[in-house]
């Protein structure tokens, strides 16, 4: 009996010190939020273009012609999204105030939808919120935002290049380790393919999203389509809710140039097609999944956002795998926490429990 009270106590303070150390890694990461994004976002461009540095160098091309490419492709499509985002940034500033009138119009609209169901409105009447002050001040708050992240795309793109020269040595290095034996390169393998797998199938259903609804949006004539096309496939990478912060924009300004109809179709576009690629491609593309279940993901969103900020919703699928496959998955203590962050048809079957096994033994003593 002693004993059993022993191995609980035991088990109790290791559950204290995990989460303890948790807290500590967590407070210590929030404080280093900036230069953890920058280092995150390159290790992750990196994974995504290894594939195509081998690629290139498997057809032939140089180590260093094959690795100048792929550097000057990222530095070239990184330039012209944040060249199209700044200038697209700044048409919008300039042209919110035009929409002073219908944004009156739809205050009043409002004011009086509620006061005729006895909702007190005196506040909203007086209230400055749709003013044209209001509006510029929260878009050029928008601007600083998105031009501060990208101020550290010079640094990240640094990183990038090296860690794509490191990543051509990546494979040997791995077959030669695995062979003294550690178990580390085999997680380090494991990881690479999860990350791999969800950036891909992150992406290529992203740019489908984008592609799509900006057609959409064109052909209704919304105004700075391409932006939110963009702004939609940047929010691709927020699981369950990013569609819906990438759907406000443009459906605020459909309602603003074409009326409630307009915006309606823009909300219906936007939530067909992300139903689609949620329920019928992704499926097909990933399979058996990313191993993380549905609630782990939502948390995982609010957690790292606290941690890392804004940047930290966008890295928080990946950051969850990281943690999970090098540190959870990795020891005896906390396996059982990796096991419950995943889908219950893909936690391995290890047999009998040990508590199980536990009771018998003592039976038989």
């Amino acid at each position: 009996m002693a004993s059993n009270e022993n191995v609980g106590f035991t088990q109790g303070a290791r559950l204290l010190l995990i989460v303890a150390a948790i807290i500590i890694v967590a407070l210590g990461m929030r404080a280093a939020a900036d230069i953890i994004n920058t280092i995150a976002l390159a290790f992750i461009m990196s994974i995504s273009m290894t594939p195509i540095l081998n690629w290139l160098i498997r057809k032939g091309f140089p180590r260093g012609l094959a690795l100048l490419t792929v550097t000057v492709s990222v530095v070239l499509v990184v330039l012209i999204l944040v060249l199209i985002v700044i200038v697209s940034l700044q048409n919008v500033i300039n042209t919110l105030p035009t929409y002073q009138d219908e944004l009156q119009g739809l205050q009043d609209d409002l004011v009086s939808t509620l006061g005729s169901h006895g909702v007190d409105v005196a506040d909203l009447r007086n209230s400055q919120t749709f003013s044209s002050e209001n509006i510029i001040n929260t878009g050029i708050t928008a601007a600083s935002v998105v031009v501060g992240v990208l101020s550290s795309w010079f640094f990240m793109l640094l990183l990038v290049t090296y860690m794509l020269i490191e990543a051509i040595d990546f494979p040997a290095k791995i077959e030669k380790t695995l062979k003294a034996g550690s178990a580390m390169p085999a997680r380090l393998l494991k990881l690479n393919r999860s990350l791999r797998s969800y950036i891909f199938m992150t992406v290529w259903l992203g740019a489908l999203n984008a592609v799509i609804m900006t057609i959409i949006m064109l052909l209704l004539g919304v105004d700075f389509a391409l932006l939110w096309g963009i702004l939609a496939f940047i929010m691709s990478f927020i699981p369950y809710i990013g569609f819906i912060i990438a759907m406000v924009p443009p459906a605020t300004m459909a309602l603003l140039e074409g009326g409630w109809v307009m915006a309606l179709i823009i909300i219906v576009s936007f939530l067909i097609v992300n139903t689609l690629t949620d329920n019928v491609l992704k499926p097909r593309i990933m399979g058996a999944g990313l191993d993380l279940s549905p609630v782990v993901i939502m948390l995982s969103l609010f957690f790292w956002a606290w941690v890392l900020g804004p940047m930290g919703a966008l890295l928080a699928v990946p950051m969850t795998i990281i943690v999970k496959e090098l540190f959870l998955d990795a020891g005896e203590d906390t396996r059982w926490i990796a096991n419950i962050m995943m889908p219950l048809d893909s936690i391995p079957d290890t047999g009998d429990p040990a508590p199980a096994k536990q009771e018998r033994s003592d039976e038989n003593a």
